[in-house]
């Protein structure tokens, strides 16, 4: 029996190019102002600032001269009169009581309640001279200066005041008007609206309007705690107001008596059923001797202070060291307030520079440096601002500053390296961090670090040079970070007690995993690890990741079917110390297997041969079925652990007589789903044995080569496969011979085919026909199987000049003989 077979070769390259396209993704924000806010209300019919804007034009009338300033100063007695004659009508609109208020705001039993009336009610003492007044809750006198006097409550707004010895002492960075805190007032503005309901409203531009000391608060419900710390070092004090204009209040104030430094928030809650639109604007008159108080910047957009000849300084402090806002207020004016009669200066007294629109700037973001004065000194103030926003009923806007008397202290600046380190959790070191510190004002400085939220340690203790600067590094603590992403914060403190800004870094531990992809592997043949991607499905090595074989070698891929191969992952940084071990999903297979891989089964089954007497012999269908699974060398299983699909011959049309019929081989995934498979059943007469070549490859393909100055050897591209029928039961011999090879022109090219066979070459040629494989008698088989290796057999030897760089094909004939002698 022969069969022809086309062979091709090529000594032809190809190169490829591709290019992947990279997009970017833009996102796009949406403000929106006030006046919007305001518009949309005034759809609504509801209340808008023109009152408020025909206010102001009374004021500035009225406050037209110093001298209308003095005219209208109201005495001790007249507002005496004026607060008793409102405290007649006062009816309160909400009645939660202290019980309530403590359980609601979590203010627990260490508070202390503060009782209106009470004498020196609502400030704490120092002993250093520092204290702090609750303004409104005491209305006589300067707080803490003439302690004589009936305290009663009157607006919520605190600040730090300098303590005195009499009258005549140091005063508040605050307008007094008669020693009453009259010139200050917390604005809210709700929907568009801002909060007016002082009775005396001409007394600034802006009016005592929102929560001041006046009538707006006399008919609401107030309560107001005090705590102090165990050395009395540390005050507190809260309080809680309930409104029905759309929010309730909670205040705190702590402030550190040592220090002289105060912390204060205003935390604003929504308390209707609905969303509303909210803001805050803050004025305060600023007052020192006289009106005349100049307004310098710390810098850096950090806050400001107020400075007068001879006294101490008064810093307000709106941002942190690294420009984050301490609270919601996101705008500052420090404004200027003149009078006509002061070297032409115009008549507008109390500006209120922000209107009822508080998404316009402040003086923020002017890039002012440290003691360049913002304001001169004449009679001026400053306002605080918040842009307005959504709150959803329950939801909250906190607002604030914090204040501190002295100096303004400039913090060490700290810069370390930010950039994010990823670590393994079996390295044995981590990464240093490194630093450099400038402190002007201290020279020993210690270092603290944080490792997520634990509390802060210290960790080194350092002596600035004489250029007050330093630098090191800082070894991370391993066993302090976990496996995840962690937050690392790095800052010192001065022997002045200043700290530097917070450096957070962040570093992420990993454990290092990899998910191995389901291979196959053809028989015979090794698995291939440059192949990353066929092995490897996922990983998160932090360098480029790099394969090797088990401790074993490769895995045996001899037989058809599953295996687990044993494959080394490592980092190729350090692969001593960053590897796991992995187990890949090998399928083994040939020709005569069928993957199903959206299912995961493979099915491994050949071609079935039987006689009419074996059919016959079969007593019922299920012993049909059976044979044919024998014969078929079934060999099913799931391609991801090699477990039982349960594989077996489920029909099939053979029949006790002569010829080719069908046979369904049925499995089940592992998600009971069914997969089938036909082979050939081909019955024959018991008498008739045959000869044959079953199959042999369509196309043997060469690899590509270069043309060479000497004799080359080229393998085969693949391994050839031939099956052969040598059920016959005699001595039998396959040869192979070829005609010459031709290119693409027409060219021929002679002698250049050879077999090689247990190490000795022979020619092929038209007129040579070369041994492949001699068999006995005893090799009968219905599937004789014959694998030519891609280095073995048939290969080409080329000679120098024998062939040009273009494709050449020939044709090989292989013939199967039962005559031994050829």
């Amino acid at each position: 029996m022969k069969k022809r077979l086309l062979v091709k070769v090529s000594c032809a390259v190809l190169i490829f190019a591709a290019l992947m396209p990279m997009t970017h993704a833009l996102a796009q924000t949406k403000t929106v102002t006030s006046d919007e806010i305001t518009e949309h209300y005034k759809s609504k019919d509801l209340t808008t600032s023109e009152e408020q804007q025909e206010d102001d034009a009374l004021e500035s009338s009225e406050l037209e001269s110093e001298e209308t300033q003095a005219t209208i100063e109201t005495t001790d007695a007249e507002l005496d009169e004026e607060i008793n004659l409102d405290d007649n009508f006062t009816r309160l609109l909400t009645d939660f009581g202290e019980e309530y208020t403590r359980d609601k705001f979590n203010i627990d039993s260490s508070f202390e309640t503060l009782t209106p009336g009470t004498t020196k009610d609502g400030f704490i003492t120092a002993e250093n001279g520092v204290l702090f007044g609750f303004r409104g809750m005491m209305d006589r006198a300067r707080a803490g200066v003439n302690t004589s006097g009936t305290y009663s409550h009157g607006y919520l707004e605190p600040i730090i005041l300098k303590k005195g010895s009499s009258a005549t002492a140091d005063r508040s960075y605050v307008y007094n008007n008669s020693y009453y805190f009259t010139a200050q007032s917390i604005n809210p503005y709700v929907n568009g609206t801002r909060i007016n309901k002082g009775s005396n409203n001409a007394v600034i531009g802006l009016g005592n309007s929102g929560i001041t000391r006046y009538s707006y608060q006399k008919d609401k419900e107030i309560h107001f705690f005090k705590k102090d710390s165990e050395d009395s070092n540390v005050g507190e004090l809260r309080a809680v107001m309930y409104t029905e204009d759309g929010f309730d209040i909670e205040f705190s104030l702590v402030l550190d008596k040592v220090k002289g430094v105060s912390s204060q928030r205003w935390k604003f809650i929504n308390n209707r059923d609905e969303d509303i639109d909210f803001g805050v604007m803050e004025y305060v008159d600023t007052f020192v001797d006289s009106d005349s108080v100049p307004i310098y910047s710390l810098g850096g957009d950090k806050g400001f202070y107020m400075q007068v000849k001879g006294k101490e300084q008064f810093n307000v402090i709106l941002q942190d060291k690294n420009n984050e806002w301490i609270s919601d207020y996101t705008h500052y004016i420090p404004g200027m307030i003149t009078g006509s009669t002061s070297g032409g200066y115009t008549s507008v007294r109390y500006n209120n520079a922000f209107g009822d629109d508080f998404s316009i700037p402040g003086y923020e973001g002017r890039d002012w440096t440290r003691n360049q004065q913002m304001i001169p000194g004449r009679d001026s103030g400053y306002q605080l601002g918040t842009d307005v926003k959504t709150l959803k009923p329950g939801e909250s806007m906190t607002t604030g500053a914090d204040y501190y008397y002295g100096d303004a202290k400039t913090e060490p600046e700290l810069e370390a390296d930010t950039d994010e380190h990823i670590f393994y959790d079996t390295a044995s070191t981590v990464a240093d961090i490194h630093y450099e510190l400038d402190d002007i004002e201290g020279d020993h400085d210690k270092l603290y670090i944080k490792y997520n939220d634990e509390e802060a340690e210290l960790v080194e203790e350092v002596d600035l040079d004489e250029t007050h600067h330093t630098s090191g590094n800082i070894k991370l603590d391993q066993s302090r970070l976990h496996l995840g992403d962690n937050t690392v914060e790095l800052y010192s403190e001065n022997n002045l007690e200043v700290k530097s800004n917070v450096v957070s870094l962040d570093e992420e531990i990993r454990h290092l995993e990899a998910t191995p992809e389901i291979t196959k592997v053809k028989q015979h043949e090794e698995l291939d690890l440059t192949s990353f991607g066929e092995i490897i499905k996922e990983h998160n090595t932090i360098h480029d990741p790099v394969l090797s074989h088990g401790a074993d070698g490769p895995a045996d891929t001899s037989n058809i079917g599953f295996k687990w191969s044993d494959v080394i992952l490592a980092d190729s940084k350090t692969p001593d110390i960053d590897k796991i071990d992995l187990k890949v999903p090998t399928n083994i297979y040939n020709k005569n297997t069928e993957f199903f891989d959206l299912e995961l089964v493979a099915i491994d089954a050949i071609d079935v041969e039987l006689t009419v007497k074996e059919i016959n012999a079969c007593e019922n269908e299920a012993a049909l079925f059976a044979l044919i699974q024998e014969k078929a060398e079934l060999k099913a299983w799931n391609m991801d652990d090699g477990s039982d699909p349960s594989a077996a011959v489920t029909s099939t049309t053979t029949k006790a007589e002569e010829g080719t019929y069908k046979a369904v081989i049925t499995a089940k995934s592992k998600e009971n789903k069914e997969v089938t498979r036909e082979i050939n059943v081909l019955v024959e007469d018991d008498e008739e044995q045959e000869l044959a070549i079953i199959d042999v490859p369509d196309n043997i393909v060469f690899e590509k080569s270069a043309i060479n100055s000497s004799t080359t050897y080229v393998n085969k591209e693949e391994n050839v496969d031939i099956l052969l029928n040598t059920s016959l039961g005699v001595d039998w011999l396959l040869t192979v011979n070829a005609e010459n090879f031709k290119n693409s022109d027409g060219e021929e090219v002679k002698d250049i085919l050879i077999n090689k066979r247990n190490g000795v070459e022979e020619l092929v040629s038209p007129t040579n026909s070369s041994i492949v494989m001699e068999g006995s008698a005893a090799d009968a088989s219905s599937n004789y199987e014959i694998m030519m290796s891609k280095d073995d057999g048939l290969l080409l030897k080329v000679k120098p000049g024998q062939v040009k760089s273009k494709n050449y094909t020939s044709v090989v004939t292989w013939t199967l003989t039962s005559d031994p002698t050829r």
